[in-house]
């Protein structure tokens, strides 16, 4: 039987509020964040395959807001080693664990993830934006423009990687 941080409802639930942690936070905020990735695991059953997914998505996110951020797209106050905050890592992390879970939903469609990607992904780096978490260093259409094309991407490249994590090599377009 899949413990509750399997449950979709639950593991939306979750991450929202680990992204409003880490983006009203931010650096202060890297503790409660570790411990809620802790509980996320605690809460799980097949934690392998979890972490697996985490060692194969998250670098690819925290790559990509780190060009982002080495081309003057994003701005941050603080900063982790030349690359993006430690918070935004942790946001990253997270987001992976929904894959299996709360995201589960687009597992078998790849096409529809990539048009929510196009619309969602910019829409939360914006609301990051204007609660102070990050600025922008090109024009706000720009930027999210950038980010939606970005988001077309990556996100059924995460549900494509999620479909083998799982076992699943044929997906089907919806």
């Amino acid at each position: 039987m899949p413990l509750i941080a399997s449950k979709p409802w639950f593991n939306l639930i979750w991450f929202q509020v680990f992204w409003f942690t880490a983006v009203i936070g931010q650096h202060q905020a890297v503790l409660p964040l570790i411990l809620m990735l802790a509980i996320h695991f605690l809460l799980l059953s097949q934690r392998s395959k979890e972490l697996l997914l985490i060692i194969l998505c998250a670098p690819l996110g925290i790559a990509t807001d780190s060009l982002l951020h080495y081309f003057s797209v994003f701005e941050f106050t603080q900063l982790s080693g030349g690359l993006i905050p430690f918070w935004l890592m942790g946001l990253w992390i997270a987001f992976s664990a929904t894959l299996r879970h709360g995201m589960a939903f687009f597992l078998p469609r790849p096409f529809l993830a990539a048009i929510c990607g196009a619309v969602a992904g910019p829409l939360s780096y914006f609301a990051g934006q204007r609660l102070g978490a990050v600025d922008f260093g090109l024009p706000l259409l720009t930027t999210l423009l950038l980010l939606a094309v970005l988001w077309a991407i990556l996100f059924p490249l995460f549900i494509f990687i999620a479909n083998r994590v799982n076992g699943q090599t044929r997906q089907v377009a919806a």
